[in-house]
Parts: C-alpha cells; structure tokens; sequence
C-alpha cells in the first residue's frame, strides 16, 4: 500500500527546489568556463559529492550524501552558515537553521544540503584558482589515458 503524504511531500520539496534555482541564479550556470570558474570541489569521497559555487554576493556550499547513515562532512572554513535545504525541507527565504561558527555539517543518509556562509565577505576567503578550460581538459584525457593503460596492464597480467 502506497503512501500518498510521502508522494505529497516529495512534491512540495521539488516545488520549493525549483523556486530556489529561480530565486539563485548561480544554479542556472549555463556554459563550462562560467561553471568551472564558480565552482570549487571540496569532497568526493566515501558517497560524499561536497563543492561551492560562488558569486559576487554569497558562497553556497552543496553536500549530497548517498549513503544510508548520516555522515559528518567538514566544511571549508570556520564561518557562520545558513541552512536552506536539508533533506526534504526546503525555504527559500528565511535559512531553516543558522549554524555559527561551523567547522563541519551532518547530513542525513540520502540526502542533500545547501548552506549559504553568512559572514561579510565570503567569495574572497573562499575562491578557488581558475583553471584554464584547455589545461583541464588535457588534465582529463591524460588522466583517462592512464587509467586505461593502467587496466590494460592488468588485464595482460590475468
């Protein structure tokens, strides 16, 4: 038997999620320089995807945890943040929950969170380095030509 206050839930969450992307441009980035230039990866690790985006005002951290427990992800300076999506619970006004002088988040099994760092001048403590997009990308091909030489050679050893 299916539970139609979960369906009812879930709903309401993808509505307020849609209105969060519309109410924060930096979620509708639309080309790679522009996104590789916001974006800062902190973790990806143990089912854990962690990265900020930044613009000129405001430095937004986003934790997805897939695992099935809760899991306690350090954040990437000791700051004041605001909570704005935690799990089903979504505002996009007033922050669900302020956490002041936060060295790290739990997050809750399957689960994403979006905080916002609330003191005065976030983008400049926490901007990434900007990669040129042709460096990046031979990075990439260079590191996917090693991982097949890599299994190459351990499959002639089989």
């Amino acid at each position: 038997r299916y539970c139609w206050q979960h369906l009812k839930e879930r709903e309401k969450m993808v509505k307020d999620l849609i209105q969060f992307r519309e109410d924060h441009p930096i979620f509708r980035l639309n080309d790679y320089i522009d996104i590789n230039s916001r974006t800062n990866i902190l973790e990806t690790s143990d089912r854990i995807i962690a990265y900020q985006l930044l613009d000129q005002k405001q430095t937004y951290t986003i934790i997805f945890n897939a695992n099935e427990q809760e899991k306690t992800v350090v954040l990437p300076m000791k700051t004041d943040y605001q909570i704005f999506v935690d799990g089903l619970f979504v505002s996009n006004q007033t922050p669900l929950e302020t956490l002041t002088g936060a060295e790290s988040v739990t997050v809750n099994p399957l689960t994403a969170m979006v905080l916002v760092n609330a003191s005065e001048n976030p983008v400049e403590a926490t901007k990434p380095p900007v990669l040129n997009p042709w460096l990046t990308t031979i990075l990439v091909v260079v590191g996917i030509g090693l991982v097949y030489v890599g299994y190459k050679i351990i499959k002639r050893k089989k």
